[in-house]
């Protein structure tokens, strides 16, 4: 059972992007970030009808795009979003089907 809750992840999410924005030299870093973050929020907003184990999937998802430093650093590497977006695709085909990034 997942010890998050969807206010806790919003939150981490606009602290992340409030870091990428301020560390992203390149504006398609930021316009990949911004898709991954629309997608997470977008199915966050579907916290409550969520079952645990769909909800763990999505904070997983969520705390992995907020780490800055996961398999490709975000903001030092020109593909520093493609596995965070990845992750996203791979957790909303099982929460959210129907959200795409």
């Amino acid at each position: 059972m997942t010890s998050y809750d969807a206010t806790s992840l919003r939150e981490r999410l606009d602290a992340h992007r409030a870091e990428v924005d301020e560390k992203a030299k390149a504006g398609y870093l930021v316009e990949k970030a911004e898709r991954a973050q629309q997608a997470l929020r977008a199915a966050l907003d579907r916290w409550d009808s969520l079952d645990d184990g769909r909800r763990d999937v999505l904070a997983d998802a969520v705390l992995y795009v907020v780490d800055l430093d996961d398999a490709e650093s975000d903001v030092d590497s020109p593909m520093g979003f493609d596995d965070d977006l990845d992750v996203v695709r791979t957790a909303l085909a099982k929460v959210a089907p129907d959200i795409r990034v």
